[in-house]
């Protein structure tokens, strides 16, 4: 893990399944902090680690404000909090609740569940169920003092401040967009929404677009491979980075901010985790000069994540009390469950290629990719925390927009961040949904897309604001919103197809 000893640390491994031997192992970094051991036959993640430095003793730390996982039979439960978030979620829905509460064990039977529930807590149907599900978790997670989620206050970030930036290049907005020239083969091969194309095609044509002046972007997780941070920097944006002082990709924010015009605003030490001090990271954000708009990437492995958008929530509630004008940013994910309108293509690809999935499918028996005009796009290596954790923002973004509150919420590619590329398998699968006409971008390209989709955002938000299907109408969802079938039945061909080098060996992989 990189830790030498001549600072304190702290963190925690949480061990999810036994090594069978003989195995090979990797150690893969998902960020500055989190890592995940992983078996390189199969790609399962059989232990999570959390660790930091650099931040000193633990008793200088006040762990009071950090946010923990109930216990359930004397354990720490994360399905505790995202089974019960769902069950609060169907409140007035009997046979939702029953599904709910019924799926035992979590973790094999929450998609169908999850599926459902995206029919019912959809903007089109009002935001009943998100405010809900928002009211449940906020009574089942705790701070470490004992205090319900619902009961965060805004604290004072204390210290000196993180320190302040100033660009001194060129900066601002170029003309030189990298996916310009890629942008209508993408739109023709069915990449993206309309919407997006459509916002994407406005941004390459008045790069004026891609400047907002008198806006402090908040990039909770800036040191995320998929942070938005750089890019907004580096086109002379004012960018407010919530980010450890231990992490690795600090260095790269001060630069980016150093060759643009923008500035760049550090968190001081205490207030630069959500999920060990929310309410002092909202003290510090609402302090903040300018219009403010959070912009939340943040992912970790397992639980981790789970906490993480938990403590996100509380960071954009809290800092929204304070300042009524902000506005709310999300990436969404493309392996997620939507309610979507229109009808999937017929076929995946078009001849050896769309016979031998057709065949595929039949055999494996897939789901198609529209169940009672739900998309199913969760996949089984993500897991329930993952669902959980993407959903808490989605109900978050529901809430808000019924309240008439600004915000901007756009589904992202499939990148080929280092997690990815470091676990043998995802990579393989990638390969082969490359092969399938569904291909991951490359990260440093999705962060620019999604950061250009933002800025869009920030000059018309009346889009979302008169759209109930606004989470999903700029989505890049690399043709998995338009493909006949779901993509979890989809992956053990497309690991065939990447491990065969073709369509012929694939298939005599999986034979």
């Amino acid at each position: 893990l990189g830790l030498t000893g001549a600072e304190p640390c702290r963190g925690a491994a949480a061990f999810r399944a036994p090594v069978l031997l003989p195995a090979a192992l990797e150690l893969v970094a998902m960020d500055d902090e989190n890592f995940a051991v992983i078996d390189s036959g199969t790609g399962r993640d059989l232990v999570h680690l959390r660790y930091s430095g650099g931040r000193g003793s633990a008793g200088q730390q006040d762990t009071g404000g950090a946010i923990v996982l109930p216990r359930r039979d004397g354990r720490s439960s994360s399905t505790a909090v995202s089974q019960g978030m769902c069950a609060g979620a169907s409140v007035g829905l009997p046979r939702l609740r029953e599904k709910v509460e019924s799926s035992v064990p979590w973790r094999k039977h929450y998609r169908d569940a999850m599926e459902e529930m995206s029919w019912f807590d959809a903007p089109e149907r009002g935001h009943d169920c998100a405010e809900a599900g928002l009211e449940a978790l906020g009574s089942i997670l705790h701070f470490a003092d004992g205090r319900t989620l619902s009961e965060a206050v805004i604290k004072d970030p204390g210290g000196d401040g993180g320190g302040v930036v100033a660009g001194a290049g060129a900066g601002g907005a170029t003309t030189e967009l990298p996916f310009a020239n890629r942008l209508h083969e993408w739109h023709k091969d069915g990449l993206l929404q309309p919407g997006a194309y459509s916002a994407l095609s406005e941004v390459i044509a008045n790069p004026k677009l891609l400047q907002a002046e008198g806006i402090t972007f908040v990039c909770l997780g800036a040191g995320a491979e998929l942070s938005l941070a750089r890019q907004l920097l580096q086109w002379g944006c004012d960018v407010a980075a919530v980010i450890r002082p231990s992490s690795e990709r600090r260095a790269g924010l001060l630069g980016a901010a150093q060759s643009g015009t923008g500035r760049l605003y550090l968190s001081p030490e205490g207030a630069s985790d959500v999920v060990d001090a929310p309410e002092r990271v909202a003290g510090w954000i609402a302090e903040l000069p300018g219009r403010l708009v959070i912009v939340d990437s943040l992912y970790a492995p397992g639980s981790a994540f789970l906490l993480a958008a938990a403590g996100a929530d509380v960071v954009e509630r809290l800092v929204c009390e304070a300042r009524s004008d902000t506005m709310l940013a999300w990436i969404g994910s493309p392996t997620d469950a939507y309610r979507l309108a229109g009808e999937p293509r017929t076929a995946l690809g078009s001849g050896a290629l769309a016979k031998t999935a057709t065949g595929f499918a039949a055999v494996r028996r897939v789901r198609p990719s529209r169940i009672g005009g739900v998309y199913p796009g969760f996949v089984d290596v993500q897991g329930p925390n993952y669902a959980a954790a993407k959903r808490i923002g989605r109900w978050r973004a529901t809430v808000e927009w019924e309240a008439g509150r600004d915000v901007s919420f756009n589904v992202g590619p499939m990148s080929l961040t280092r997690s990815v590329t470091s676990n043998r398998t995802l990579k393989t699968a990638y390969a082969g949904l490359e092969q399938l006409g569904m291909p991951p971008l490359a990260a440093d390209t999705s962060a620019t897309l999604m950061a250009a989709l933002l800025l869009w955002d920030v000059h018309h938000p009346e889009a979302a604001q008169h759209s109930n299907t606004f989470l999903t109408d700029k989505a890049i969802d690399c043709g998995f919103f338009s493909s006949p079938y779901e993509p979890n039945g989809l992956m053990e061909l497309a690991v065939a197809l990447g491990a065969g080098g073709g369509i012929a060996s694939g298939i005599k992989r999986l034979l």
